[in-house]
């Protein structure tokens, strides 16, 4: 995975990415007045993909707590509100999305909420056990209270608000004034909320929650995302600033080097750790 805050240009249009320096509820979702997110204890699930939490001692996850770092303190960027997107399906932006939480939720200071904004295709979902119910869709479309949807993550500062039941009218919802509410509700309980939502080329939702957000952070895929459709996809990003470019599954492209450099990580943390 790497990280571009800077623009090239000069390059072909086709040429891929990689040249750019991813109990059901009843009443309303709670029981006896109690919350259901309350009673049923979530986790997140065994999940090798989930590697700042299961193989923090990796050179990919490293590579999240850099991002991290990143989105705090360089060029003064410090955004509260981050929403995560794509050019195209299959280019790992909740799978950035779920590890950047991680690695937010990990410090003490960091209290942090990952929503899963992709109505049309939810995703975040399949980390989570047992699977929830509810989510985003029912606090907009049924005026639900957050607590008896948003999840929290056991021994972390992670709170989990999944998208809930698929519609057929996803922006609408995006764009309404309730969903405009329930984000100002959580910026006043959150110091990051990171918010997964579908890539912004054949969708507009992306763009919709960007107008109520500080910043996007757009994810391609290494050797698959053509230039022509990152640049579309950062001309279609009109709502907030463009925090910067992730590339994806780069274990296919990485130089000589940096293979080296990961094995050196590797040896380093091991020894620091003994």
């Amino acid at each position: 995975m790497r990280t571009k805050f800077k623009r090239e240009g000069g390059r072909g249009p086709d040429r891929p990415a990689k040249a750019l320096k991813e109990f059901p509820p009843k009443e309303g979702g709670f029981a006896a007045g109690v919350p259901l997110a309350e009673i049923i204890s979530h986790k997140l699930a065994n999940a090798p993909e989930l590697v700042v939490r299961d193989n923090s001692g990796s050179f990919i996850a490293e590579k999240f707590r850099r991002l991290k770092s990143l989105l705090s303190v360089e060029d003064g960027l410090n955004p509260q509100v981050i929403v995560v997107t794509s050019s195209a399906p299959g280019e790992g932006k909740s799978l950035v999305a779920i590890n950047l939480a991680l690695a937010f939720g990990a410090s003490k200071d960091e209290r942090t909420l990952v929503i899963d904004a992709d109505l049309r295709r939810p995703t975040l979902y399949r980390w989570l056990s047992p699977s929830p119910n509810i989510g985003l869709a029912e606090l907009i479309s049924e005026q639900i209270d957050p607590k008896h949807a948003i999840l929290h993550i056991k021994d972390t500062r992670l709170d989990i608000l999944p998208a809930g039941k698929a519609t057929e009218d996803p922006d609408q919802l995006l764009g309404s004034n309730r969903m405009r509410e329930l984000l100002e509700q959580f910026r006043g309980r959150y110091k990051k909320i990171i918010i997964d939502t579908p890539p912004i080329v054949p969708f507009t939702d992306a763009d919709i929650i960007a107008a109520c957000s500080d910043g996007v952070l757009l994810i391609a895929r290494s050797a698959k995302t053509p230039i022509s459709l990152m640049r579309q996809a950062e001309s279609l990003v009109q709502g907030a600033p463009i925090l910067g470019i992730v590339i994806n599954d780069q274990k296919r492209t990485l130089a000589d080097w940096e293979g080296r450099y990961e094995s050196y990580y590797k040896d380093y943390y091991d020894r620091d750790k003994k």
